[in-house]
């Protein structure tokens, strides 16, 4: 068995309280963590076969991270074995201090965070998403996956239209359907909403995990 040869690409970038935009193709993973230091920084972890490139951008306003990719001249053969056995995605890892406010946008792949504070919009088409504890705004929209929240002092909505909506927590004094939960766990103070076709969405108290 043939062991892929990886290649690890950072970039970092002074931050100055701008919005945070993340355009990326299909990932592996992506994950984001708090740093204390005032700077934004990515870490790219890619296999020496891709050739995916990382760009990082700022104006007054907006920090804006993004990947492309520049594909060399490859026989259609080798091409379509190689993406037929094992198509291989790059992980992220995104270092950003806390209460910024952040939009991350990719096709496919998986997204971790262990603890959040400030806003994140975040959008894919298909991956399994795990937020364990945050405080601030969070809004995700995916098409089908998975995406489990660990919620405290929360106003939630939630909608799936074919996935399955669980909680480890009553909800007796929500509003619900088929389809969807609306309510508050403990106090408003912070707000979560999800929308999807065919995820599952598990809310956890994020007192117990």
């Amino acid at each position: 068995m043939q062991v892929t040869a990886q290649k690890e690409i950072y970039k970092e970038i002074f931050y100055q309280n701008q919005e945070i935009e993340i355009q990326l193709l299909d990932v592996d993973l992506v994950e984001v963590i708090h740093t204390d230091e005032q700077k934004i920084a990515i870490k790219m972890q890619d296999y020496a076969e891709n050739s995916t490139l990382l760009k990082i951008e700022e104006n007054t306003r907006i920090i804006t991270i993004s990947t492309s990719l520049t594909v060399p001249f490859q026989s259609q053969v080798k091409t379509e074995k190689y993406c037929y056995i094992q198509p291989l995605y790059p992980s992220f890892k995104i270092m950003i201090p806390k209460g910024c406010e952040i939009t991350i946008n990719y096709n496919n792949g998986n997204f971790k965070i262990g603890s959040f504070e400030g806003n994140l919009n975040l959008n894919l088409d298909t991956g399994n998403v795990k937020i364990a504890n945050f405080k601030g705004k969070i809004n995700t929209e995916l098409l089908s996956g998975n995406i489990n929240v660990g919620i405290t002092n929360t106003s939630v909505e939630v909608k799936s239209n074919k996935g399955q909506l669980q909680t480890n927590f009553s909800t007796s004094n929500w509003q619900k359907t088929k389809t969807s939960l609306k309510g508050t766990y403990g106090k408003n103070t912070n707000y979560l909403k999800v929308l999807s076709v065919n995820a599952n969405i598990t809310l956890n108290s994020a007192t117990t995990q």
